[in-house]
């Protein structure tokens, strides 16, 4: 009894030890920048952030972050209102699909918009959500370099 009391003693300083040292670790890489002297965003800024949007092919995107494939693109919506649009097709309305061709021709969709009805298209040419999403993934793309260069 007398030999196993010291050991459970020993151990229990050494998982505190353990403990201790982890917790440091984790915590210290947050306080560098400050004892650095490197400028650090607070939690306001990145809460109150307006969203970054971009108009394309007479709609609007916004940026959604950053996803596992690339930047997220959230769109098309609605210029005025800001709402998702929907798919609109001989007088039915759907959600839209990224293969879902947009055009002025009543063979292909339109987009309208559930709050104020407004008709879009993507461009003059029929075009796929898609394919828009593409391209305006690419403007973000450039546009989030820009603004890494002028930091």
């Amino acid at each position: 009894m007398t030999i196993i009391l010291p050991i459970i003693r020993d151990t229990g300083f050494l998982i505190l030890l353990i403990a201790g040292m982890f917790c440091v670790a984790w915590y210290l890489p947050k306080l560098a920048p400050q004892f650095a002297g490197m400028k650090t965003k607070s939690n306001v800024d990145l809460v109150h952030r307006k969203p970054s949007r971009l108009e394309h092919d007479g709609v609007l995107w916004e940026d959604g972050g950053k996803g596992a494939w690339g930047i997220h693109v959230i769109g098309p919506l609605c210029p005025k209102d800001f709402v998702v649009l929907n798919s609109e097709r001989r007088g039915k309305i759907e959600n839209t699909s990224y293969d879902d061709t947009i055009s002025n021709s009543e063979y292909h969709f339109r987009l309208i918009c559930p709050e104020c009805k407004s008709e879009y298209t993507l461009g003059k040419e029929p075009k796929t959500i898609r394919e828009s999403t593409d391209e305006v993934r690419n403007r973000f793309e450039g546009k989030r370099r820009r603004e890494q260069e002028t930091e």
